[in-house]
């Protein structure tokens, strides 16, 4: 894939769940917001038991 059309998927994707408000703490009525949740769901799933193998899975 192309990097301009890869910026154009994420600057799709950005601009819908802002509009839908996905990334409102208080769409799902939980207290944790959609990458939160997301992060949580992830170390469980992938066994990450650090903050560095967090950081590591994701690339930061």
């Amino acid at each position: 894939m192309k990097p301009n059309e890869l910026a154009t998927i994420r600057y799709f994707n950005r601009e819908y769940t802002e509009i839908l408000g996905i990334l409102n703490k208080n769409v799902f009525n939980i207290d944790l917001s959609w990458p939160e949740a997301r992060i949580l769901l992830t170390m469980r799933t992938e066994r990450l038991t650090t903050m560095n193998a967090v950081a590591l899975f994701f690339e930061y």
